[in-house]
């Protein structure tokens, strides 16, 4: 028995430092853990800071937008003239148009909205344009007499949502009643 003691009390410190030299190998391991979440974690910080930069392009278009459109409500505002604020033009949610007087009664302005047609599921993938169109809705209303007058094109404007990538536009016709038929 004492034999057993012996041998057992000599491989009790080897066992004890074999337990140390494992929690060193495990100490090891979670640095070299805590090392790769940080640098996951600078990763995720660049990526952010890349979004922030679409973020602040986007701004900086938007701003460069609000000033043009701000130069050109400028560009048509005429002293003691129009509307509010002396405006000469104002947009009516299509395109800017002159502002007229109110006291006219066939005024153009006054009736452009209710002239004014939604197209909708437009097949841009069949190659249709703002012009070809125009082209085939005149064609379309003549060849079935909705024209006041065949030999004039009653469509004024066709506007496209292309730029704001949908598939969708306006189409403003030159009376209401052609409008409505």
């Amino acid at each position: 028995q004492k034999l057993f003691l012996l041998i057992l009390a000599a491989l009790l410190p080897c066992c004890g430092r074999a337990s140390r030299t494992m929690g060193r190998e495990d100490e090891r391991d979670g640095d070299r853990d805590r090392d790769r979440d940080r640098k996951e974690k600078k990763e995720k910080k660049k990526r952010r800071s890349a979004s922030s930069e679409s973020a602040e392009r986007s701004r900086e278009r938007e701003k460069r937008r609000r000033k043009q459109q701000q130069e050109v409500v400028n560009k048509n505002r005429k002293a003691g003239e129009g509307g509010p604020g002396g405006q000469s033009m104002f947009w009516d949610g299509f395109q800017w148009v002159p502002r007229a007087d109110t006291g006219v009664a066939n005024d153009v302005n006054a009736s452009r909205k209710n002239r004014r047609l939604y197209l909708g599921n437009l097949p841009y993938h069949l190659g249709v344009t703002e012009d070809s169109f125009s082209k085939q809705l005149y064609e379309t209303m003549r060849d079935r007499g909705m024209c006041n007058d065949p030999n004039q094109n009653p469509v004024l404007h066709v506007w496209f949502a292309r730029d704001k990538g949908a598939n969708y536009g306006f189409c403003e016709i030159s009376s209401m009643e052609e409008t409505d038929r």
